[in-house]
């Protein structure tokens, strides 16, 4: 009946004698303009407008369980109820009783929309409305995984329901991005690495590797975790991981002593620093609690453990994969540890323990006596050692 009113439709059907019915469809007793929704029709105006026979929902708009009524002129409506097919489409005694109960709420149209379940979610506050998006977002973001965004957002909601297919409400709604699951991936594994030692620097390459989970082959692994440095979003030092606010502190007493034991593994004696059984006679300090420091110190990337109780400064290990570049590079052959002895003046023992531990980080391989640099591993302990090899310039002495 678009664009067609009703009072002059039953002008023409009555003339002609002919019954005029209203589909209401959703059908509504009361004004819902009161609630912020767009007027319609309700039963009794289409009545009072000359429809003979108005049909509508019991559901929907209405607010009760599925079913359909016919109201109208008393003699139809017996017709009707005369009818075979009446039998056919009675309710049954459940939806009666439903039905009685919804319409008993009509009596206080004041508390219509306390008391109405469809009203009241009809017109629920804005407020109330984003405050049950975000508490949803959390579990179906969990529920998704990280491949998934979810995120809050504002929205108009259509009302449907026969009468109302295109009408809307403002509302809050989820929205679901796919995300850069690889990249995601990473950042939570460096963030779980983070939250499990806060004490650390970060987490170690390799590491980081066996953590993201699905575990990627090496070749994209590092690619990745190149675009990720260069975007910012993770910081590559020392062969640590982390975020880039991420900062591991020692407590203002080890940070004291810290300040002293440092030059002690700097200078001259960098490629022979004192061991941990030295440093602890050397400042007064229980042996077990020189080691407890040093391994927290080694955890936060200042030092590694080279040997047993042999803890090097991180910047000189560089320093040594530079200057094994350099014994490499000019005899065009592997190199033996007599070869980096007489480049550290520091002893054939001290340079066995040295180049062991750089075979178990993979910075060198082993054939015998005789080893090669990886390439692929030769930026471990710090920027790229070939750019001091090039200049003859190494990092600096820093605490």
């Amino acid at each position: 009946m678009t664009g067609v009113e009703v009072p002059a439709l039953a002008r023409l059907t009555g003339a002609a004698g002919v019954p005029l019915i209203h589909d209401l469809g959703s059908g509504t007793l009361v004004d819902l303009g009161q609630w912020g929704i767009r007027p319609e029709p309700t039963v009794r105006e289409a009545v009072a407008a000359g429809a003979d026979l108005v049909t509508f929902s019991g559901d929907k708009l209405l607010g009760g369980p599925q079913a359909g009524f016919i109201v109208g002129r008393r003699d139809l409506v017996e017709a009707i109820k005369r009818n075979p097919m009446k039998r056919a489409l009675r309710l049954d005694k459940m939806r009666h009783a439903a039905l009685e109960a919804t319409l008993r709420l009509y009596r206080e149209p004041e508390r219509l929309a306390e008391r109405l379940p469809t009203l009241r979610l009809l017109a629920r506050p804005l407020p109330e409305i984003r405050a049950l998006a975000e508490g949803l977002r959390g579990p179906v973001a969990d529920r998704l995984g990280v491949d998934i965004e979810v995120t809050v957002l504002s929205c108009d909601s259509q009302i449907g329901s026969g009468a109302m297919p295109l009408e809307t409400l403002p509302s809050f709604g989820l929205a679901l991005r796919p995300r850069d699951a690889e990249r995601e991936r990473f950042r939570l594994a460096v963030d779980r690495a983070h939250a499990e030692h806060p004490d650390e620097l970060g987490v170690g390459i390799d590491r980081l590797r066996l953590q993201v989970e699905p575990r990627p082959a090496l070749p994209p692994f590092r690619d990745m975790l190149a675009r990720l440095q260069a975007e910012g979003a993770l910081t590559v030092n020392s062969g640590r991981v982390r975020r880039p606010g991420h900062a591991p502190r020692l407590t203002e007493r080890d940070e004291a002593l810290w300040s002293r034991i440092w030059p002690q593994l700097t200078g001259k004696a960098r490629f022979r620093p004192p061991r941990t059984r030295d440093l602890a006679g050397t400042f007064g300090v229980p042996e077990e609690d020189m080691r407890k420091l040093l391994k927290r110190a080694a955890r936060m990337g200042r030092v590694h453990e080279v040997a047993q109780d042999s803890f090097f400064a991180t910047p000189f290990l560089a320093e040594i994969v530079a200057i094994l570049i350099r014994v490499e590079g000019a005899s065009g052959r592997p190199f033996s540890a007599a070869d980096l002895r007489n480049q550290l003046q520091n002893g054939r023992k001290v340079a066995i323990e040295i180049l062991e531990f750089l075979d178990r980080h993979g910075v060198t391989r082993r054939r015998g006596d005789q080893r090669r640099l990886d390439p692929r591993r030769i930026d471990l302990f710090g920027p790229p050692p070939f750019i001091w090899a090039q200049t003859g310039e190494g990092p600096a002495t820093c605490a």
